[in-house]
């Protein structure tokens, strides 16, 4: 995974963190999302953030009857 400076630098203070800071930025985070519905700022994240998978091929032999097994 290829990471720029700042995320390098987020991940770092996040492992520094004990385990009531970690909770405390869980918090803060979740409070955040949830004013975010309130006023209606729900935008789907950007293309550049998400991955594109696959699509499953279809194969010949698998439309033509189920395979069972024991």
């Amino acid at each position: 995974m290829d990471l720029n400076l700042e995320e390098q630098k987020l991940l770092a203070d996040y492992r520094r963190l004990d385990g009531a800071g970690r909770q405390e930025l869980l918090r803060l985070a979740d409070l955040l999302v949830k004013k975010s519905h309130v006023l209606g700022i729900d935008e789907p994240a950007p293309a550049g953030n998400q991955c594109n998978l696959p699509s499953r091929e279809k194969r010949p032999e698998s439309d033509k009857e189920p395979i069972f097994t024991e």
